[in-house]
């Protein structure tokens, strides 16, 4: 190559470097919420790999959007650390009414549906709430999760589901890492976009354990895991048990649950009372989300056996007697029982039947002032969702109160 020719190809490389657009760089505060932990390190690691994803031209249609994270401030416990989870809206409301952009929980059974979730945020305020989702198999995880959620902070909502490229996409993969121009425009504001993206129309349907093992943001979409049928739900009753599937329990309690076949019924009150010992979060979260994913069997087959087993587990202590498992991070058997007891309930609220409604409002409890207050906050909420389901169906429903 000639002299001429490798200084004429220099300064092509330099008229590039000089008329890139400079990266915009967005501060965030972050907050952690119940037993959680992220250190200054680990969520500037995440940062640097939301904003390499964004940045970076992956593919045709990919643009290389110029947006930079950066931590502003110390990690920050929240001044009450005493709500770990999203159970419901007015969870959600409590966690984004605290100071912090981005907020850590040790779990999300809510985001517009009760489904297990990763992430669950909103434009107005902005407000970001996720769980940890690093992992050394799937590195990348943590950075694509705070990149997509970030997203639905400036008013992004989820591209159509058949496309594998987005990071707003409704589940992580390695190919979603891809944003277009209007997604990037929106990403650059240091306010919440409008009209950003229509809302998605697909419908994505693959294998089952294909769909349960994709890692949802917002929790699988309630649409597509209730169209599976018989044979599907047998074919997850096969994984609840197996040690392989540990990653993926959340999901395919959640997805067994939305499936309603009465199939699932006993290996589900079987899957919760199994087991001894301290379990690793994803076991101990599909466990405790598990009597929600009851309540949707109930709606499609009106099973007052089930019915009568909800109401049983609207009392906490009756849970001693049944479980023998322990949370981790050392929680105590009494939050463990509470939860189970507030999912119960919840479990009665989704079913959307007169039976469970009759359920709801026999019950009197004699519990600490404390935990009455979350009881009886959580069976009138359950009253107001299940009255609604009964008026408009459970798709309806969902349709109506979905966050975004």
């Amino acid at each position: 190559m000639s002299k001429s020719t490798k200084l004429f190809i220099l300064s092509l490389v330099l008229i590039q470097l000089c008329t890139a657009a400079p990266l915009v760089v967005q501060n965030l505060t972050v907050c952690l919420h119940g037993t959680t932990s992220l250190t200054a390190v680990e969520a500037q690691a995440a940062m640097k790999v939301a904003g390499d994803v964004l940045q970076k031209s992956d593919f045709t249609g990919d643009i290389a959007c110029p947006v930079s994270f950066k931590l502003s401030g110390p990690v920050a416990g929240s001044s009450d650390r005493s709500q770990k989870r999203i159970k419901n809206d007015d969870d959600l409301k409590n966690i984004c009414g605290q100071p912090g952009y981005a907020h850590i929980v040790d779990a999300i059974d809510y985001c517009g549906k009760d489904a297990p979730a990763l992430g669950c945020s909103r434009a107005n305020p902005p407000c970001m709430v996720v769980v940890r989702a690093y992992s050394s198999d799937f590195p990348d995880d943590e950075g694509i999760l705070w990149a997509h959620e970030y997203g639905h902070t400036k008013g992004l909502v989820h591209r159509d589901p058949d496309d594998e490229t987005a990071v707003m996409n409704q589940y992580i993969g390695v190919t979603e890492r891809g944003v277009n121009q209007t997604e990037c425009n929106a990403y650059l504001k240091h306010t919440a976009s409008t009209g950003a993206q229509s809302a998605p129309t697909g419908n994505a349907h693959p294998a089952v354990r294909d769909f349960v093992h994709r890692r949802y943001f917002e929790g699988v979409p309630y649409e597509i895991a209730s169209s599976y049928g018989h044979q599907d739900a047998q074919a997850l009753v096969t994984l609840l048990e197996n040690p392989e599937e540990k990653r993926y329990l959340p999901n395919i309690v959640a997805v067994l649950g939305m499936i309603g076949d009465p199939v699932a019924i006993r290996p589900l009150q079987s899957f919760i009372e199994s087991g001894d010992g301290t379990l690793d979060p994803p076991v101990a979260n599909a466990k405790l989300f598990a009597p929600t994913a009851l309540g949707y069997i109930v709606n499609n087959t009106h099973n007052t056996e089930v019915v009568a087993y909800l109401q049983k587990g609207m009392f906490p202590d009756g849970w001693s007697t049944k479980v023998h498992w322990n949370l981790p991070a050392a929680e105590s058997v009494r939050e463990r029982n509470l939860v189970l007891a507030e999912s119960s309930i919840k479990g009665l609220g989704i079913s959307g039947v007169p039976e469970a409604e009759r359920a709801l409002k026999s019950v009197g409890f004699s519990l600490s002032p404390k935990e009455g207050a979350v009881i009886q906050r959580a069976i009138e909420r359950a009253l107001e969702t299940n009255k609604k389901i009964q008026q408009l169906g459970l798709k309806q429903f969902y349709l109506q109160n979905q966050i975004r």
